[in-house]
């Protein structure tokens, strides 16, 4: 909020003065000031003398601490409108032992609570149309369905099962052929000695073990794109109210050449670099 500046009337105050001078002559007395001196003769009045300008402020969190940064980046989710990822965000953090932080425990659970509610919500209304799919699990994958869109121009929520077999069917066989770029008969990628398949599932195991997944937990797509590059998205089952729907653990990208993970960061967009 802006401060307000009253500019008093000339008048006005010229009267407020006059009316002080006047009690003033009247009594004959002033208002004593109480001082207190320090030991190096300065004096300090009465009215601040229990106030330390330097005394910390007390806050909400520890910023160095990982667990606050991690519901302070689940809450910057939820506010962008990225409720998987900011339920996934939560899941992981109260993986962890919060006995010693009960309130970010409670704070942390009851902001799941509240987006797995919105989330229930939002997939009832496609429940109904998706009750009987094969490819539950599919449908719910931000890698799949950009893919599918690239390669068939369609939305995956709106395909056929017959449609996503079909083209599950044809990704899956081209896993083995030449990496793009490559000379017709040659089976691995260029700077690699592997298939993509083998590109694959390299770069899973390595996502797996740096970003400390639980594997068992969550279920996964992977998907080698060019360059080297592997795309690992990981997702967590949810049921609520009758209902199943997912929650982003954590969009990666893996260079089997290099070696380089990189992380989604889903309120800018950007892959950000994981150090080992």
């Amino acid at each position: 909020m802006k401060n307000k500046r009253l500019i008093l009337p000339m008048i006005a105050l010229s009267l407020g003065l006059a009316a002080c001078q006047d009690t003033t002559e009247d009594t004959g007395t002033e208002t004593p000031t109480e001082e207190t001196s320090d030991e190096n003769g300065s004096t300090t009045d009465s009215a601040t003398s229990g106030i330390n300008d330097d005394e910390a402020i007390p806050t909400e969190g520890e910023p160095s601490d990982p667990d606050y940064a991690l519901l302070e980046q689940a809450k910057e989710e939820y506010y962008g409108g990225n409720l998987d990822a900011a339920s996934g965000t939560l899941s992981r953090l109260l993986q962890k032992d919060l006995s010693d932080k009960e309130l970010l425990e409670a704070e942390a659970e009851d902001l799941k609570e509240e987006i797995s509610q919105q989330q229930a919500e939002e997939a009832s209304e496609t429940a109904e149309s998706q009750a009987d799919s094969a490819f539950k699990e599919e449908r719910q994958s931000a890698l799949l369905s950009e893919e599918y869109k690239a390669a068939t121009g369609k939305d995956l929520s709106e395909a056929t099962d017959e449609e996503i077999e079909a083209w599950l069917t044809e990704r899956d066989a081209e896993k083995n052929e030449p990496a793009q770029g490559e000379t017709a008969g040659e089976e691995s990628m260029p700077e690699s000695n592997m298939t993509r398949a083998e590109a694959e599932n390299y770069a899973f195991e390595q996502v797996i073990e740096r970003a400390e997944i639980d594997e068992e937990n969550y279920f996964y797509f992977v998907n080698y794109t060019e360059d080297n590059w592997v795309q690992v998205e990981a997702r967590e089952s949810v049921e609520q109210d009758g209902v199943t729907f997912s929650n982003l653990i954590g969009m990666y990208r893996y260079n089997v050449s290099t070696d380089e993970m990189q992380k989604l960061d889903v309120i800018t967009g950007d892959y950000n670099t994981i150090e080992e």
